[in-house]
């Protein structure tokens, strides 16, 4: 089981690599207009993040899924929810989810939208310059 969800969470991040879905993310975490067909791609793979996360929540109810792995996925979706795109797909998709993690996520989703989202690219760019400092006083 555990495999199982490390490749799909590796999956779901490697799509990341692709050119057309980062630079998509990226326009519509800054809000900037965007077609419908990149809607569409935009849906399919927030809502496949979801359905992966819904996965897992069942496989934790049964008993098939441990704590510490559980509890680093809610601090995931946390993370993730606190972004409008992210929410804005789950309202779009939940009526499709079980019902259990519907309710759960939904808690998720309301508890997340007061906090900031992540801004990935600068705190990156932050930590890196950060480390790239810590190197250069080493020397």
């Amino acid at each position: 089981m555990q495999q199982g969800r490390s490749a799909r969470n590796v999956d779901l991040l490697s799509r990341l690599t692709d050119p057309k879905l980062s630079e998509l993310l990226l326009r519509v975490f800054r809000g900037e207009t965007v077609t419908d067909a990149e809607y569409f791609m935009l849906y399919g793979y927030i809502a496949s993040v979801f359905w992966s996360y819904e996965d897992c929540f069942l496989q934790f109810r049964s008993g098939m899924l441990d704590a510490k792995s559980w509890a680093s996925d809610v601090a995931t979706l946390k993370r993730l929810l606190s972004n409008p795109a992210y929410r804005g797909v789950w309202r779009a998709a939940r009526n499709a989810m079980a019902d259990e993690y519907k309710s759960f996520l939904d808690g998720v989703a309301a508890e997340a939208k007061h906090n900031s989202p992540v801004d990935v690219p600068n705190i990156l760019k932050q930590y890196i310059a950060e480390e790239n400092e810590a190197l250069t006083k080493l020397r």
